[in-house]
């Protein structure tokens, strides 16, 4: 699940909006919809998942992490450092750290309920980090 989309995505993507006559500037719409990127180039393979999914008619299942949960966690491992050399999020470092807190083997199992768990614990992983942070520059005296 790391790293960018491949290329068998973004064919994937291509293909569908063919099958399906969505125009460039449709699919421009639905991919910043979905995932908040305003180019497919930015899209993360789990991203064009989601895309790809949204474009086949398939929406999230009831009760599963929403694509606007992982933009988010996106959003929040790259803010806390958890990121592959070139910049992308570390999904896999992120499926370690719910197998272990949450004993979900895999993203694709995530929960809306440990999506959102998980977000709060990146959020507090990173106001420590804040903290932490001032205390050292004696910012935060």
């Amino acid at each position: 699940m790391a790293g960018t989309m491949t290329k068998a995505q973004r064919a994937k993507i291509y293909a569908v909006c063919r099958e399906q006559a969505i125009d460039n500037d449709l699919l421009h719409e639905l991919v910043y919809a979905e995932t908040g990127c305003n180019s497919l180039k930015e899209l993360s393979s789990w991203q064009a998942i989601c895309v790809i999914d949204r474009l086949e008619g398939r929406s999230t299942p009831k009760g599963m992490a929403t694509a606007k949960q992982k933009h988010f966690l996106e959003i929040l491992l790259k803010e806390i450092g958890w990121v592959l050399e070139d910049g992308s999020a570390d999904w896999i470092r992120l499926e370690a750290f719910i197998r272990q807190r949450y004993k979900v083997d895999s993203l694709k199992w995530l929960t809306s309920k440990t999506a959102s768990q998980t977000i709060e614990a990146l959020k507090d992983m990173k106001a420590r980090m804040k903290k932490r942070t001032l205390q050292e520059t004696g910012g935060g005296i």
